[in-house]
């Protein structure tokens, strides 16, 4: 793989990291939607204090936990989907798979309880799919 066809990557791949971020604190489905796989073996695990401890296997599984969680206006944030920094990307891209570590950091925000205004420690594995990258696991 060329120099150009990486930096490509990344560029698509940070891209798609933060459509994703703006997609989840704006409730935009149809965004969201498009940053994924839609297939079986897609995971989700999550680890918080907001969400709690589970894991969410396949397309369908996940796409049911986000429409309800879109539902609940507590989840919406414009400072989180547009302030928020990726920092400390380790992205590895080896043919159609990729895999990256970073942290998310949240605005802060002294008087709302629901900007989380610290840090979150993120991975993602990609495929791409007909030139396309999508997650297809993420915690």
């Amino acid at each position: 793989m060329g120099k150009d066809q990486a930096k490509s990557d990344e560029e698509q791949i940070l891209e798609l990291i933060h459509r994703n971020r703006v997609a989840v604190w704006t409730h935009d489905y149809h965004t969201y939607q498009s940053c994924f796989a839609h297939a079986d073996y897609i995971t989700r695990w999550n680890a918080s204090r907001s969400g709690g401890i589970f894991r969410r296997l396949g397309w369908e599984d996940v796409s049911a936990r986000v429409r309800k969680q879109f539902e609940i206006e507590v989840y919406r944030s414009e400072r989180n989907a547009h302030e928020t920094t990726v920092e400390n990307l380790m992205l590895r891209v080896d043919g159609d798979m990729a895999w990256a570590t970073f942290d998310q950091i949240y605005p802060m925000s002294p008087t709302s309880i629901y900007d989380t205004g610290g840090v979150s420690h993120e991975v993602r594995v990609f495929e791409r799919q007909e030139g396309k990258w999508l997650i297809v696991f993420w915690g």
